[in-house]
């Protein structure tokens, strides 16, 4: 019974994802807030249906980045020195010379901007430097300086942008849809793509659990909200006590990007507005909710 229903849930989520993406394909459409809410339902599994969601399909509300150990090893990636006309910011179809590219077998580049440092809430621990695609490129002459076009940019690129081979911040083309195994810790939303502090379905999210805690690209983890504590109202002055509520769910992300300490993960369900420093956990996909 519990097979099936997992089975079921799986593909509602999946189906939910590509019906995202089909909308964010249409012309002048508005993307509709979806929340998912599963259910028990006991059906026959039908082997010939797929489990793994296609990136392609999610792409629009994907965007890339790479995690370094800490910003010292970001700084030491190739960058731009000059553009043509010498232009201070550049765009698809800019020629770019970069100083740093010393392999001349690698003709495709990703362009990237400094992001942030990430510290874990509670402890402090440097977890990560997140280094935030922007564009990319094609190697047109190496040398020093190597000449580079760009072949195109979601913002503008300025002088000082970090060049790194494609592949490092290249999705897998499928990744499967899967609960975590029961994590050893807790983890927190760190930050929101695009700066907002309120979170909703369709947001990219930086969690602070990294393989390290057993997070895996393809895993399904719940949001929650700490309880918090109230008074007891049959006991009040010298006999006052408080009583701690439990944590309430708020809903679920999807990890697409998982590091050591840190991962990269897709809001597709929200019941209420998301915070940065809400709980992430791991949850049971056939649980009744």
């Amino acid at each position: 019974m519990m097979v099936k229903a997992l089975v079921k849930v799986t593909l509602s989520l999946f189906v939910t994802l590509s019906s995202l993406a089909h909308a964010a394909s249409e012309p002048h459409t508005v993307i509709p807030t979806v929340k998912l809410h599963p259910r028990m339902r006991v059906e026959e599994p039908n082997a010939s249906q797929k489990t793994d969601i296609s990136l392609k399909k999610v792409l629009p509300f994907l965007k890339a980045s790479l995690i370094f150990d800490n910003k010292n090893q970001y700084e030491t990636a190739p960058y731009i020195i000059a553009q043509n006309d010498n232009q201070m910011e550049g765009g698809t179809s800019s020629t770019l010379y970069a100083k740093g590219i010393l392999d001349a077998n690698e003709d495709r580049y990703s362009i990237f901007k400094p992001g942030r440092t990430y510290r874990h809430p509670i402890t402090q621990e440097v977890l990560g430097f997140e280094a935030l695609v922007i564009g990319s490129a094609e190697l047109k002459a190496s040398g020093s300086p190597a000449q580079l076009e760009v072949v195109h940019a979601d913002e503008a690129v300025e002088i000082g942008a970090r060049l790194l081979p494609s592949f490092t911040a290249a999705l897998p083309s499928n990744l499967p849809v899967n609960s975590a195994q029961k994590l050893n810790q807790e983890g927190y939303i760190l930050s929101v793509r695009d700066g907002f502090e309120q979170i909703g379905p369709s947001q990219i999210v930086v969690i602070s659990l990294g393989k390290r805690d057993g997070v895996e690209a393809g895993n399904l983890l719940e949001i929650h909200r700490a309880g918090i504590r109230v008074p007891d109202p049959m006991h009040k002055g010298w006999r006052a006590k408080k009583i701690q509520l439990p944590d309430r769910q708020l809903g679920k992300l999807w990890v697409y990007q998982s590091y050591e300490k840190l991962s990269i993960a897709l809001v597709v369900q929200a019941n209420t507005v998301i915070h940065p420093l809400d709980k992430v956990k791991s949850g049971a996909l056939g649980r009744e909710e």
